[in-house]
Formats: C-alpha cells, sequence, structure tokens
C-alpha cells in the first residue's frame, strides 16, 4: 500500500490531462514537423536520421522520435493520426505529477513541519476507513501532494501535456535530476559519506536521456545550479557524492552510440546541426524570429502561469526573506541563475521556461504553508 497514494494520483493527472489529446488539431507550428519526421522513421524503418520528406530535418536530437513512434507502436495508434504521437507528452507529464509528490515531501518537509500542518489532527483523524490510506497523513505529504496540484493548474503545463513535442519530458528529466541532487545534498550534510546509490543513478541516467531530447541544455542548467549553490554556501565537497567518474561513463555509454550512429548516417551533419550549430546559434542570433530582448520572460511569465500567478508575487517576497532556509535556497539556485541565462539568450521561446514550472510550484507551496499565517500560535 506504500505507492497506493502515487498509482492514484499518477491515474488522475493522467485523467485531468487526456481531454483534448485525441480530438484536438496541431495547435503548435511546430508540432506537425515533429510528428512527420516520427512518421517518416516509422514508415521507413531508418531510425538514425531525421527527414521531412526528402529534406534531412537537423534542428533536435533524436531522442523525442523515438519516444514517440513507441507510444504509436504501442498502443496500435494509426500512424496516420496525431494523437498516437502525443502519448509520449501525456504519460511524461502524468509521471511528472507523481515525481513532484514525492520529491515535495522531500523538500518541503522542513517547511511542513514548522506550518499548521503539523499540529492540526482533525485532518489527519478524519478518515478511518480504506480510503485513509490514499489520504496524506503528515504535513510533508500533503505539502507534496499540494505542489503536485500546483503544477497541474497553469495553462501551459497542461497544453503542453498535449503537445507532441519534447517540453513535458524534458520537465521529467529535469525533476529527476533536481530531486537526486536535493538527496546527494541532504546525505552529504547528514554526514554521510556516500549517497543513495539510486538517486547517484537516478541523476546521471535522466542527464543522458535528457540529452536525445534537448542536448547539451540539462548540463547548462546543473551546471549553473552548482556554481551558485557551490558559491552560496561555500561548499563543493558534496560533488564527490555524485561519483564523477562513473556517471560520466554512463552519459556517455547512453549519448554516445546514438552520437556516432548519427554521425556516420549523415556525414556529421545532424550531430553538428542538432547539438552543436543549433544551441550555439540561438545564444548569439534569433531562430525563426523568436529574438526578443532581455526581460522577455518576466513580462511573459505572468500570461502562461494563469491562473498561480496571483500567488508567485507574494511568494517572491517570502522566498528571497527566507534564503537561509535550505530548501528555499536550493530552489532559487534552480531557478534564478538560469532565468539571468536565458533572458540573455538571444532566441526566446515561452517552453524554455517549463523546465522551472516544478520549483516554482514548490517555491509557491512553501509560501502556503510557511507564511506567518499558518504558523503554530
Amino acid at each position: 500500500m506504500r505507492f497506493l497514494p502515487h498509482i492514484f494520483l499518477f491515474l488522475f493527472a493522467a485523467f485531468v490531462f487526456w481531454p483534448g489529446i485525441t480530438t484536438t488539431d496541431a495547435i503548435d507550428r511546430a508540432e506537425p514537423r515533429y510528428t512527420q519526421v516520427s512518421k517518416q522513421m516509422l514508415e521507413s524503418g531508418e531510425y538514425g536520421n531525421t527527414y521531412i520528406r526528402r529534406f534531412q530535418r537537423n534542428e533536435e536530437p533524436i531522442g523525442l522520435h523515438w519516444a514517440q513512434i513507441a507510444g504509436v507502436k504501442l498502443s496500435g495508434a494509426n500512424p496516420n493520426e496525431v494523437w498516437g504521437y502525443r502519448l509520449a507528452s501525456w504519460l511524461s507529464m502524468s509521471l511528472l505529477i507523481v515525481v513532484a509528490f514525492a520529491f515535495g515531501q522531500s523538500i518541503l518537509s522542513g517547511l511542513a513541519a514548522k506550518s499548521r500542518l503539523a499540529v492540526e489532527p482533525r485532518w489527519q483523524t478524519r478518515f478511518d476507513t480504506e480510503l485513509a490510506h490514499i489520504i496524506p497523513r503528515a504535513p510533508a505529504k500533503a505539502a507534496g501532494l499540494l505542489a503536485a496540484l500546483i503544477l497541474m493548474v497553469p495553462w501551459y503545463a497542461q497544453a503542453n501535456a498535449k503537445l507532441a513535442n519534447p517540453e513535458a519530458l524534458f520537465m521529467l528529466c529535469m525533476a529527476l535530476m533536481f530531486w537526486s541532487l536535493w538527496e546527494v545534498i541532504s546525505a552529504f550534510e547528514q554526514g554521510r559519506t556516500k549517497a543513495p546509490l539510486r538517486f547517484v543513478l537516478t541523476f546521471w541516467l535522466a542527464m543522458a536521456i535528457s540529452f536525445l531530447f534537448k542536448g547539451p541544455v540539462a548540463v547548462v542548467i546543473v551546471g549553473l545550479f552548482i556554481a551558485s549553490y557551490g558559491f552560496m554556501t561555500a561548499s563543493w565537497q558534496w560533488l564527490a557524492l555524485l561519483r564523477l567518474i562513473p556517471g560520466a561513463t554512463i552519459l556517455a555509454l547512453i549519448t554516445g552510440p546514438w552520437v556516432i550512429w548519427a554521425w556516420i548516417a549523415s556525414g556529421g551533419e545532424y550531430v553538428l546541426t542538432a547539438i552543436g550549430c543549433q544551441y550555439l546559434w540561438c545564444s548569439v542570433g534569433e531562430q525563426a524570429k523568436h529574438g526578443n530582448p532581455p526581460g522577455f520572460y518576466l513580462l511573459e511569465k505572468p500570461i502562461f502561469w494563469i491562473p498561480i500567478i496571483f500567488m508567485l508575487f507574494p511568494t517572491i517576497g517570502w522566498a528571497f526573506k527566507n534564503l537561509r532556509n535550505k530548501a528555499v535556497l536550493f530552489l532559487i539556485c534552480w531557478i534564478l541563475p538560469s532565468w539571468i541565462f536565458y533572458e540573455l539568450y538571444a532566441t526566446k521561446y515561452p517552453s524554455y521556461m517549463l523546465q522551472f514550472y516544478l520549483a516554482f510550484a514548490f517555491l509557491v507551496t512553501g509560501w502556503l504553508i510557511g507564511g506567518d499565517w499558518l504558523k503554530p500560535q
């Protein structure tokens, strides 16, 4: 019964995210391109290269197309219908909600223990039936559930659960990486010489898989976090618990075969464009008329976070007042350095901010349960 709440939450998220997947036409201009590439790979059986009709498309790594093809094959969907290609995003976003619940229990436990959640007995003893097994009965679980539900609310997150694009899959990878980083840092601060192996493996596996979806983006985001968190805490020893050499080996073993395969199949053009020139050029010049000045994300954030935006402004003030809290500092170091990086990045897509939605959901939850009006009197 330990995982019954997780199963229940997954089914609930899957139910919430499902409407529109089979009935909605393409609502993003990139979605038809993604699905066309996957469809041609499925029809030709050539899974190491990407084409739209006869033209090679060297704009993203291969992972999304493999995930979409798996969704079509496992579901038995008609390759000519778009919903089969959307299943990977729908499944990933539903799993992300479960990860948010589990991760939230850990990172919000300290704040939850000091809130009214810890001293209000009625909600803990109200359910005395078998249904009580799926109702959170501890402050940390309640906080994790609240964060997971908050993550489901923004319309832009819901939209990306229904789109055949790499955003939901990348969000899931980022969530797993930062959950693992949190557990590694916590283990170090508890005086352990080794972090739990499952989190070390999860970190490196998630990073390797994310590389197949978004190239080196995760490496940049994690690198900025490590630099800022290390600077703020004046502590770097915890990095040894990540087992960097074995981890880099795992990263190379997973990403290397595809890089070699794609290099041979395209004469190096696919790899150089999809991983190198694509991201380097986006950093200095606008792509597909998506260039905007610094400050763009600050202005567009309210639109894409409706209706939670009304909680974000007080949350930001609360977070900077509580920077001494380890969880708050962790989340700020996750968001702020990368946010500044993306503001300076020449090409700006709204989807670039999706990877921070989980961190914002945790901060909003922290503000809700950690505000002065919720503290025990």
